[in-house]
């Protein structure tokens, strides 16, 4: 897979990372979280849970700038991790 897997908080990553992997994507680590979401700050408060980021590559433009453009297969690609944390095929 093209897309890299990057998993921002502690807690339930370990199935993301299975997911990830197991669908063939290379997870990267980040050293510390990134302030993402508020929302989801507010939920973990409450609940288990992670955060997880599906990235372009290093040989596309990031996204906020004009070059970027967003690939479309990697909503499919995603959507893959999702149907496996919840045991779809």
């Amino acid at each position: 897979m093209d897309g890299n897997v990057q998993c921002a908080s502690m807690g339930v990553t370990d199935d993301v990372r299975l997911a990830a992997k197991e669908k063939g994507f290379i997870v990267h680590e980040l050293a510390a979280a990134l302030r993402g979401s508020e929302d989801y700050g507010h939920y973990a408060k409450e609940v288990l849970a992670t955060y997880f980021y599906m990235g372009n590559g290093e040989n596309h433009p990031p996204v906020h700038t004009p070059e970027y453009d967003f690939i479309d297969t990697q909503i499919k690609e995603v959507c893959e991790i999702f149907k496996s944390l919840v045991g779809v095929e």
